[in-house]
């Protein structure tokens, strides 16, 4: 949807680094959050890749115990994604 508002077409793979890397490619995101060298993806990629991890996939048999505060801090890490998506909408 933020490429497509930006006019720009979405990768291919509709994964979480072509559409990450899409978006900074287009100029929507920065390289990095601190014009040196933290790369953006330490703020947006956090929830996701726990939930690779942990949340939903790689348990195969075994299910994955996720304790309490592992969950919420999650969630805090994507409402501050999702902040930060929703600010660079047109």
């Amino acid at each position: 949807m933020l490429l497509l508002k930006h006019k720009v077409s979405p990768p291919k793979r509709q994964n979480l680094n072509d559409l990450l890397a899409a978006a900074k490619d287009a100029g929507i995101f920065p390289g990095s959050v601190d014009g040196g060298g933290v790369p953006i993806e330490q703020i947006l990629t956090g929830p996701g890749r726990f939930g690779n991890k942990r949340g939903r996939h790689g348990g195969g048999a075994v299910t994955h115990d996720v304790e309490r505060d592992e969950a919420e801090a999650v969630v805090a890490s994507a409402a501050v994604a999702i902040t930060y998506i929703a600010k660079r909408l047109p």
